[in-house]
């Protein structure tokens, strides 16, 4: 929904959430409907945003869905996925902290380029300006870069014919293995690891594993060429020659 900001400056923990696209302007807290007290207004006008416990949460509840699927023995896939999403929440811990510093050093600088607002930051805790914060990340690199680790760099519509989605963690080769005859061997050799890991008695048999891969790539789209068949397992073991587990 959109909404009018109720105030033009943001604290530091807002102005990385902004940053990081967490959030568009200024961190509003609402009463319930049932509760309109002059007690609970006071209340709310303490609470704060806090940056930490809002990732800390995201990572936390990443981790235990990652946790909840490898108990239920879920699908590799659905695995695999649900670890990209818990290390995208770590990263951007690490990015969040990357702002962090590049907004501390801005603001010691003799002439910062971000502006304190003094009307609230004389209340304690540093203001910065909304216009002043996007003015600044326009023109910083390290906030270019850290949009450029989030994605937001490209904003056009997918294109429909433009084949698997190679930023998937399955597309990503391993360092050491041979140079793929075939696109789709890399990502046979991805879930071949990820099924040892889990069962390391598959690493011995080779008609299993190969099986057990035919049925992950299929899970996630990657066919055999002409159609949607597929692969013959006899044809996914070439992808594993020399590999190491």
């Amino acid at each position: 929904m959109v909404c009018l900001y109720s105030r033009t400056s943001v604290t530091v923990d807002e102005a990385i959430a902004n940053l990081l696209d967490l959030h568009d302007g200024p961190v509003v807290f609402q009463l319930p409907d049932t509760d309109h007290s002059e007690d609970a207004e006071k209340e709310l006008e303490k609470l704060r945003y806090d940056l930490n416990e809002e990732l800390q949460e995201e990572y936390e509840w990443r981790d235990s869905k990652l946790a909840e699927a490898k108990c239920d023995q879920a699908p590799t896939a659905q695995i695999v996925e649900l670890k990209a999403q818990k290390e995208a929440a770590e990263r951007k811990i690490k990015l969040a902290n990357d702002c962090r510093c590049a907004i501390d050093d801005e603001l010691l600088k003799r002439e910062p380029a971000l502006l304190i607002d003094p009307r609230l930051s004389s209340k304690g805790e540093i203001h910065i300006t909304l216009e002043s914060l996007r003015n600044w990340a326009d023109s910083n690199g390290t906030i270019a870069r850290v949009r450029l680790q989030l994605g937001f760099g490209d904003t056009s519509a997918p294109d429909k014919n433009a084949g698997p989605d190679r930023t998937k963690a399955w597309w990503q080769p391993a360092k050491g293995d041979p140079i793929p005859a075939q696109p789709w061997y890399t990502p046979a050799r991805y879930f071949a690891r990820e099924l040892v890991k889990a069962e390391p008695d598959l690493r011995n048999k080779r008609d299993a594993l190969a099986k057990r891969i035919v049925s992950e790539l299929y899970k996630v789209q990657i066919y055999k060429r002409g159609g949607l068949a597929k692969f013959d397992p006899g044809t996914v073991k070439k992808a594993l020659s020399n590999v190491n587990y």
